[in-house]
């Protein structure tokens, strides 16, 4: 049997993806260093997913609610990390203008406004999302920021530069006991 080597690989650790020229079946991911592997299995799913055995576990398996909640998280989850991975080109992201890198706060901006356009009030920002992880939308134009920088950065689209300015620290002074 003839193994085929997929050229783009997609690391589900850190959500990057890059070219592969090798022709060994197992690789690391450049970013992170986890082991990868570059076969091309859609053959060989195709053969298994038609046991009958198999498809009768499967459908036990989705009829538990909490394994398809977790399965869409985790789904989830990898979409995110690909998608700042392809905004920012590293593995480890951080807001443009501060530096925070709690990914919880971190949100995707359009440099030039023009966002609530172009995912029409939350009907197509699940599409918005697929399409820079698949690299079919340009990232040119979209930035990540933080949450107060993002809300500033719209303050200053609408009344020009404004007087404040954002900095993250950690005070152990004000730390309630």
């Amino acid at each position: 049997m003839v193994t085929t080597i997929r050229r783009e690989l997609l690391c589900r650790h850190c959500g990057a993806n890059w070219h592969y020229d090798g022709a060994t079946t197992r690789t690391t991911c450049p970013y992170c260093g986890k082991p990868k592997d570059a076969r091309a299995r859609r053959e060989d799913a195709k053969k298994y997913a038609k046991s009958a055995e198999r498809k009768e576990s499967l459908i036990d398996w989705y009829a538990v609610g909490e394994n398809r909640r977790a399965r869409g998280r985790r789904y989830t989850i990898l979409l995110r990390k690909r998608v700042f991975f392809r905004i920012t080109g590293d593995i480890h992201p951080c807001c443009a203008r501060c530096g925070c890198d709690d990914p919880r706060l971190l949100e995707i901006n359009h440099k030039n406004g023009g966002g609530n356009k172009e995912m029409q009030h939350g009907h197509r920002s699940h599409r918005f999302y697929i399409d820079i992880a698949n690299g079919t939308r340009s990232v040119d134009d979209l930035e990540l920021l933080c949450k107060p920088c993002n809300a500033i950065h719209a303050l200053e689209l609408k009344y020009d530069k404004l007087p404040m300015k954002v900095i993250w620290g950690y005070d152990e002074s004000n730390l309630a006991i």
